[in-house]
């Protein structure tokens, strides 16, 4: 059973990444800055790891990419949205649960 669902959980991690790096892939010829920072906003691990890797310098090695995510996510204003961005992954989902959990009758 917890084999089954560590599983699930790799597929959920690895699939929105990989469909954003074919996404990439496919429209490199069109200007892809807004709508990939769009798309990364929507993946809070992407997210962590994005800001992880800007608080210790290393976007350098993420390339063009980097540039771009160190051109946003480096300004008061990035950190701000992305840590709002967060917040509301964090707290929408406790918000449903525990509505549906006060109307659940145990």
């Amino acid at each position: 059973m917890s084999a089954r669902l560590f599983s699930i959980f790799r597929v959920c991690v690895r699939l929105p990444g990989r469909a954003l790096l074919l996404l990439i892939t496919l429209f490199r010829n069109y200007p892809l800055e807004r709508p990939v920072l769009a798309l990364t906003m929507l993946n809070p691990i992407d997210l962590g790891r994005v800001l992880l890797l800007l608080q210790f310098d290393t976007a350098a090695l993420m390339g063009y990419t980097g540039a771009v995510f160190e051109r946003f996510f480096g300004t008061s204003v990035g950190r701000v949205t992305v840590l709002g961005v967060l917040v509301v992954q964090a707290t929408v989902p406790l918000l449903l649960a525990s509505r549906v959990f006060r109307r659940k009758d145990f």
